[in-house]
């Protein structure tokens, strides 16, 4: 019999409008006064965009930074193809990820193409800080941080509101309910989530 040792951290979900509200915050320049001067927040579009990647493919950050130009050739096809190299349970089955047409336009802005001809390009990691694809893997921590202090400054200026357990992770739950609403079987969802 398999023995349980440790129970893993569960995370709730955001409703529909905190995944909107959040996803607006990381987009949009932000100005934060203080008691005697303003300052301006610029946005976020790599954090912004590894969230909607969480959100909309169900992928996990260990996953998303692990993400090389070999991988997500066939996206404007609405696929990436991930290897036992990515994935978490290192498994060669249900590794044609589907992913939704929002990340298809989101992914069509980065100019990934020109590097999909020459085979040098195949192990540049496409998730970098200034998503110019790079032999040089993002760290994780990188994500989850930046995430929780986006939660926490949303939190302070009253934009949000939280009662629970959060992370980004939060981002691949919500997705997944978000998806059975509009219509996804169990069975694709546990397809999509290589589980």
């Amino acid at each position: 019999k398999k023995v349980v040792t440790d129970e893993s951290e569960r995370f709730d979900p955001f409703t529909a409008e905190q995944v909107s509200s959040i996803f607006q915050f990381m987009d949009n320049t932000h100005i934060v006064e203080y008691p005697h001067y303003t300052r301006t927040m610029p946005a976020n579009p790599f954090l912004a965009l590894v969230a909607r990647t969480i959100f909309y493919s169900f992928l996990r950050s260990s996953e998303i930074r692990r993400l090389k130009i070999k991988h997500v050739k066939r996206y404007k096809q609405g696929f990436i193809d991930l290897g036992v190299d990515i994935t978490k349970n290192k498994k060669k089955v249900f590794n044609e990820l589907f992913i939704d047409r929002v990340l298809v336009e989101c992914y069509s802005k980065l100019g990934w193409e020109k590097y999909f001809q020459d085979p040098t390009y195949d192990n540049y990691y496409v998730f970098t800080p200034d998503l110019i694809p790079s032999l040089k893997k993002t760290n994780t921590y990188r994500f989850s941080k930046s995430f929780a202090t986006v939660l926490e400054k949303m939190v302070e200026r009253k934009l949000i509101k939280l009662t629970g357990k959060f992370s980004l992770y939060s981002l691949k739950h919500s997705g997944n309910i978000d998806a059975y609403r509009s219509g996804f079987t169990i069975q694709q969802l546990q397809l999509q989530n290589r589980h």
